[in-house]
């Protein structure tokens, strides 16, 4: 499947707006507002300092911060298939690497269909994002996958 790609100074400057202050913050965040490319839409606020949730957190209707570990045993589980064809609400991982016997596996997002995500930044916002419209450091891999019922 063939999917909208960006470059990669483009993605090393989503992690540097990562990392603008005020960007994981609610209260704050109006201060990196400015600096997000017209290209991401945001659909979520960021995390205030008593509340936080990851990308995992947030894929996985979890509301807290979701270790990335969990991420692992659901797919050990076998409670995530790999598909193809992905489909609206479909989980979507992006991998640094996918190989054995380390796999690393650096954001989670919802397929929303027509090559776009709906993922959580950190403890930052939601966006609403094409599929590589995202940091540089969520990696050069995704692979998608229909979750099952106990997910």
């Amino acid at each position: 499947m063939k999917f909208k790609t960006y470059s990669q100074q483009y993605r090393e400057n989503l992690d540097s707006l990562c990392k603008l202050y005020g960007f994981n913050n609610i209260f704050l965040f109006d201060m990196a507002k400015p600096f997000i490319p017209s290209t991401l839409k945001v659909v979520g606020p960021s995390d205030s300092t008593s509340k936080q949730i990851n990308c995992h957190g947030y894929t996985f209707n979890k509301n807290c911060w979701y270790e990335v570990k969990n991420v692992f045993k659901i797919l050990k589980d076998g409670k995530l298939i790999e598909t193809k064809k992905p489909q609206e609400g479909d989980i979507v991982i992006y991998y640094l690497r996918d190989t054995e016997p380390l796999p690393v596996i650096k954001h989670t997002g919802i397929y929303q269909g027509k090559g776009k995500i709906k993922s959580k930044w950190s403890n930052g916002p939601i966006f609403l994002h094409d599929i590589w419209n995202v940091p540089y450091t969520y990696g050069k891999i995704v692979k998608f996958f229909k979750k099952l019922d106990s997910a």
